[in-house]
């Protein structure tokens, strides 16, 4: 049986994850609050985003504590260019000691749009052929296929830790409207306890991994960068916000 763990704030991971297990069957597990064994399964899939050309800080930590010589695929998925991010993933996990078969990718709607917006039709487009576009993938996990990714001609990597040195500050430009109600959404969500209420007041502190989660799903559009609402809000309409950062078990 497969194990498939996922990072998502918004959904698109998710979304990936629950395509493969309609395929190849198996668990979903969200990797912040795993804390199981693995030797059960015979594959571990992951599902990530790419964050600045590299791994999501979330998943980099997931990665680096298992303990496994299981068959290792990793799926990303990416709004913008990957560019060097597949080789990238490659080498921090074989850094990590895993098995990796193979690292895929594909295009999913945009979700840092601090500064831009992403238009409805594109979105709409992605998510529709998106059961088809991860066909392939998963049969090549199926038939054990090895895709190891191409040393690039042009290298991120210190793009990355560079922006990802940047990113724990990131929350010090979010504030909060009058509009919030105090519901606590935001901090049940966040995926490293980076927000508190405190004194009827929501606080930002400096563990942001730049998620975006809190931004895109305050009920109240409440949060906000640099004083700016988000003009739209997102979350992938294939899933079920209710399920999102949590495990889904196999029937």
């Amino acid at each position: 049986m497969n194990a498939i763990f996922y990072f998502s704030s918004t959904g698109n991971s998710l979304n990936i994850a629950q395509e493969l297990q309609k395929i190849l069957g198996g668990d979903i597990y969200y990797m912040p609050s795993f804390k199981g064994d693995v030797k059960k399964y015979d594959k571990l899939i992951f599902v990530s985003p790419i964050y600045l050309f590299g791994l999501p800080i979330p998943t980099d930590n997931f990665l680096s504590k298992l303990k496994t010589n299981l068959p290792c695929y990793m799926v990303l998925n990416y709004g913008g260019a990957s560019f060097s991010a597949p080789y990238y993933t490659y080498k921090q996990m074989r850094k990590y000691g895993l098995n990796v078969q193979g690292i895929y990718k594909l295009k999913m709607p945009e979700n840092f749009t601090l500064f831009l917006t992403v238009a409805v039709f594109y979105i709409k487009a992605l998510l529709k052929s998106l059961p088809k576009r991860i066909k392939n993938i998963a049969q090549a996990i199926k038939a054990n296929e090895t895709n190891i990714p191409k040393k690039p001609f042009f290298n991120f990597d210190n793009l990355h830790f560079k922006g990802r040195a940047n990113w724990y500050s990131l929350a010090q430009s979010f504030s909060v409207s009058d509009a919030c109600s105090l519901c606590g959404k935001c901090i049940n969500i966040c995926p490293t306890n980076n927000i508190k209420a405190e004194n009827g007041k929501i606080i930002f502190a400096d563990n942001c991994v730049s998620c975006l989660g809190c931004y895109h799903r305050c009920p109240q559009r409440a949060i906000c960068y640099k004083g700016k609402p988000p003009k739209k809000p997102y979350v992938n309409t294939n899933i079920n916000e209710d399920t999102l950062q949590k495990n889904i078990l196999s029937p």
